[in-house]
């Protein structure tokens, strides 16, 4: 059941964009205290906030296939 889980949420994942992928790759869990997922959680319940982190994203970075950021460095760098 879990492996059918897993299969489908892959399938689904490859249909998004990659800003998209991006984005949600942002919002994996990365050892946050308390209080930073707390906040994180309140960003993600507002559509605004989240057109607000897409734009940001389009805007400020670029990609690079050779090149690899810390998720927590582009956060940090978003805050």
């Amino acid at each position: 059941m879990v492996f059918l889980f897993t299969l489908c949420f892959q399938q689904e994942v490859e249909k998004f964009t990659d800003l998209e992928k991006l984005y949600l790759y942002l919002q994996l869990p990365s050892g946050l205290s308390s209080a930073e997922k707390s906040d994180q959680n309140a960003m993600s319940s507002s559509r605004a906030q989240q057109m607000h982190a897409f734009s940001w994203i389009r805007n400020t970075l670029e990609e690079h296939p050779e090149t690899s950021l810390p998720k927590q460095e582009v956060y940090d760098e978003y805050k």
